[in-house]
């Protein structure tokens, strides 16, 4: 069986896939519920009109959506650009234009900043989407309604386009070409990463990621293990109070 999430998913509906951060209320969510969730979200943006090498550009915390969306592009053969919600509107705007951005998704606890960055690039009103209440951006839920949890046909590998920080001017992207693989290969030769300091698959492993999935490493780490099979815990920002109830919960 090939390692990748998908695959794991359609095997094991009912294996606990990743647990949200307390500020979601710690809810719980199954290998085949992710699976549905992600599956939707290529059937829904395809309807959008978004095709083989197109860009999404999120403004999320972590949680669900994000590793839904992380799913369904690496699956649909889109790009998918996480930004930094610490990022000023400005910066935001700059991101969203560059990456060359056919949806945009952002979480109400960043409204402002994400209405201010959609508008001040006129960034259309149809594809803009929140979870939450964002004003001019439609309800995330909307992608998925009424779509197919099947698998979506013609699935093709994607990718994650970061932007650097930390550099002089503007952040830099890095577009490279797309793998001509399959994602559920792309996804096996992926978690080789992980083997390599003795992790192996399906041994019951949990992640448990204390820092933003904005960035490079905690995304690939995150990604990684959930295509291995393991259960992903989503801690919002790492404190020892919030590692400690984490880790407690499990236990349960």
């Amino acid at each position: 069986m090939a390692q990748s999430f998908w695959a794991f998913a359609q095997a094991n509906p009912d294996s606990l896939a990743l647990v949200e951060p307390p500020e979601s209320g710690e809810r719980e969510v199954k290998a085949g519920e992710l699976l549905a969730g992600c599956n939707q979200l290529v059937h829904g943006l395809r309807e959008l009109g978004l095709r083989k090498g197109d860009c999404i550009a999120v403004l999320l915390p972590n949680g669900a959506a994000m590793i839904e969306l992380y799913l369904a592009a690496l699956q649909g053969g889109w790009y998918l650009t996480p930004i930094n919600h610490h990022l000023a509107a400005p910066e935001i705007a700059y991101i969203v234009q560059d990456c060359e951005a056919k949806a945009f998704i952002a979480d109400a606890r960043f409204a402002a900043t994400a209405k201010a960055a959609a508008d001040e690039l006129r960034f259309p009103a149809n594809a803009r989407f929140a979870i939450g209440a964002v004003p001019g951006f439609r309800p995330y839920a909307e992608l998925k309604q009424g779509q197919a949890t099947s698998l979506p046909a013609d699935r093709s590998a994607g990718s994650v386009m970061f932007y650097t920080s930390g550099t002089t001017g503007r952040p830099k992207g890095v577009r490279r070409g797309l793998a001509p693989l399959d994602p559920d290969t792309v996804a096996t030769l992926f978690t080789a990463f992980l083997q390599m300091f003795g992790i192996k698959p399906l041994d019951q492993n949990v992640h448990l990621c204390g820092s933003p999935l904005y960035h490079t490493a905690v995304l690939t780490f995150a990604s990684c293990s959930l295509h291995m099979g393991h259960t992903l815990v989503l801690m919002e920002k790492w404190s020892p109070e919030n590692c400690l109830q984490a880790m407690q919960c499990l236990r349960h």
